[in-house]
């Protein structure tokens, strides 16, 4: 749906403000993304509204999209694929957070945080074959990240504080997410430099 509403826009754009094929695809991508990203955001917060953990969705939501759009990490070979992992990825965390919060103990939640973010700060930014960052970019991507992880990391730790075990959860789970992410783009780079 992105892609056809991209697609669409950019001709239309193109058509009024005469621009070469090569800007109607800039266009198109910047529009598409742009559109993917929305849709996304949406849906954790119907999820979060539907489930009546509307602040819970906005935590979880700032964190996996500002650790992915600082961190980079591995894309999906599809756009079906991508949307099916981002939105389960988005979703079933919100869904299963009253079920994990009684399963798993908060220490663990606290350690898995510890964990995925001393090793995500480590690694990312991750870049992409299809996306490649120069290293002024990663420079730059280094630093938001490294100022996101330490407001995020203040957060979590008022949410231990205060025994908000469902907000540190979730964030937690997202830096977990987020960190396979970053370890699988690492790994597949790895691979694509030694072909």
């Amino acid at each position: 749906m992105s892609h056809f509403l991209a697609i669409k826009l950019s001709e239309y754009i193109g058509k009024h403000n005469k621009l070469t094929e090569g800007e109607k695809n800039i266009y198109r991508y910047c529009i598409e993304k742009i559109i993917s990203k929305t849709i996304y955001i949406l849906i954790i917060l119907i999820t979060g509204i539907l489930l009546n953990q509307f602040f819970l969705a906005i935590v979880f939501m700032t964190t996996i999209v500002s650790l992915r759009t600082f961190g980079g990490g591995i894309h999906a070979s599809s756009r079906i694929l991508c949307g099916l992992i981002s939105y389960s990825v988005g979703v079933i965390p919100m869904l299963l957070i009253d079920w994990l919060e009684n399963m798993i103990s908060p220490v663990i939640f606290i350690y898995m945080y510890l964990i995925c973010i001393v090793f995500s700060v480590f690694i990312a930014p991750v870049d992409t074959r299809n996306k490649r960052f120069s290293p002024k970019q990663k420079k730059k991507l280094k630093k938001k990240f490294l100022i996101f992880v330490c407001i995020m990391s203040i957060s979590f730790f008022i949410f231990i504080r205060f025994k908000l075990i469902p907000y540190y959860a979730l964030i937690s789970i997202g830096v977990l997410v987020c960190s396979i992410s970053f370890l699988l783009g690492y790994i597949q780079n790895k691979i694509g430099e030694t072909k």
